[in-house]
């Protein structure tokens, strides 16, 4: 099939009617901003500095009527210069001199250029080699600093190790004071419990010895009652062996009271002995006093006027010392006072309280790092003594587990063995059964055989005759 050749022809040529708006060319894009949108964004920018600038003043603590002075004062110095660059702009704008910024941009990106470079640096050599030196130095504060840290960081891991020693020492001397005081309040006791024991024991002692006192002698007059009641004898004879009996009686009566007291009073000898020994002593003592004392009553009145002479002395000179301190703090809290007028006298320096305020930046930043390690390695620690405390419970709970399943194969070895030997002593009286039995089979078959050839020979015997 032949077809016609159409493609020379452009395609809208022959879908419609072409439109020509579309070859206009757009408006032309304005590179630059507009004049007052540049100095609306500058003037936004100078009070955005400005706001900031506020904010840090406050929170450095100046008053409200310093701020503003310093504010204004910034204020003016923004706008000049602001003014200036504007000029500046315009006249290298009129001359030619500006530079393509974002293609200059686009090529210290891309080559990696920092935005300090200049242009034939690398050929100063002083400028380079004050270069190395700053590199030199901030490597060598930053190792410096690390190094600090990194001591300050092994002296608080000391302090806490030697805190922790400090604790367990402190908790091994209470445990040994409580435990003294354990063996003290026992021994007390126990010395105070034989003391009661020992009252009790003479105390029974003594109720035991006067009521068989009072037994004897109720007995006695119940015996003198009787005797009255009874008839005189007639004899004299009589008369005498009864006032013999009597008075042999008496006689033991009184022997057994003689020894009662005689132990009671041994015991309070004892007592009283060691009372006397006691009040000897005292006695000695005060002897010795008073006779020291009677030789010592003149040093001691010299003594006590020259200690009062001391006192007056030093109350003197502490008086003096306090007068001095006070004119001291006087004199120096008013040079403090102007001290503090020459400061806020002095101007502001933007510079330096922008490198307090970076100074005091660093060291919070520094202070925190320093208490997340801390804490950090405070965690570590805590972590370390759980898992080896939970190391220990396991270590333990799987020891009892082998014990127990040691026993448990012991006991199970120790039954199958008694099962075997069970089985085996079985299995030989079987074998020695079955033995018996096939030797007495094997002995009847013999029999039998030899019982069979037997009647065999005599048949062939009787056939061949």
């Amino acid at each position: 099939h032949i077809q016609k050749n159409w493609a020379h022809v452009s395609k809208p040529a022959f879908v419609g009617a072409y439109d020509r708006s579309k070859e206009q060319r757009p408006e032309k894009i304005q590179r630059h901003k507009h004049a007052e949108i540049q100095q609306h964004e500058n003037k936004r920018q100078i009070e955005i500095e400005l706001t900031l600038k506020r904010d840090d003043l406050e929170d450095a603590g100046y008053d409200d009527d310093k701020i503003e002075e310093i504010i204004q004062q910034l204020r003016k110095d923004l706008v000049k210069k602001a003014a200036r660059n504007e000029v500046e702009y315009e006249k290298a704008k009129s001359e030619g001199r500006l530079k393509p910024t974002k293609t200059l941009e686009d090529f210290h990106r891309a080559f990696d250029i920092p935005e300090d470079y200049q242009e034939g640096a690398a050929f100063d050599k002083e400028l380079q080699e004050q270069k190395r030196m700053e590199a030199a130095l901030k490597r060598q504060a930053i190792e410096l600093e690390r190094q600090r840290e990194e001591d300050e960081r092994q002296a608080a891991i000391k302090a806490a190790k030697a805190a922790e020693k400090n604790k367990l020492k402190q908790l091994k001397r209470k445990e040994k004071e409580r435990q003294k005081a354990e063996k003290k309040a026992t021994k007390k006791a126990a010395k105070a419990a034989e003391k009661a024991e020992k009252k009790a024991a003479k105390k029974a002692e003594k109720e035991r010895k006067k009521a068989a006192k009072k037994a004897f002698k109720q007995e006695e007059k119940e015996k003198s009652s009787q005797v009255e009641v009874k008839q005189e004898p007639d004899s004299d004879e009589e008369k005498k062996k009864k006032k013999e009996k009597k008075e042999k009686k008496e006689k033991k009566r009184t022997k057994a009271e003689d020894n009662s007291d005689s132990d009671e009073s041994d015991s309070s000898a004892e007592d009283d002995t060691k009372k006397k020994g006691k009040k000897g002593k005292k006695d000695k003592k005060r002897k010795k006093a008073d006779d020291s004392g009677d030789d010592m009553d003149l040093d001691s009145d010299e003594e006590d006027k020259n200690k009062k002479k001391d006192k007056k002395d030093k109350d003197k000179k502490r008086k003096k010392a306090d007068d001095s301190s006070d004119d001291d703090e006087k004199k120096d809290i008013r040079p403090k006072k102007k001290q503090v007028i020459e400061v806020k006298e002095e101007p502001e320096d933007e510079r330096l309280q922008q490198v307090l305020r970076e100074k005091a930046c660093r060291d919070a930043a520094r202070v925190e790092r320093k208490q997340k390690q801390e804490a950090f390695e405070a965690a570590a620690r805590q972590r370390q003594e759980q898992g080896r405390m939970d190391r220990d419970r396991h270590r333990d709970i799987n020891r009892d587990k082998e014990l127990d399943g040691r026993e448990d194969r012991d006991m199970k070895r120790g039954k199958d063995r008694e099962r075997n030997v069970e089985r085996g002593k079985g299995r030989d009286v079987e074998r020695e059964e079955r033995e018996e039995r096939e030797w007495q089979d094997g002995n009847m078959q013999r029999d039998v055989d030899r019982i069979r050839g037997s009647d065999r020979d005599r048949e062939r015997h009787h056939s061949g005759d």
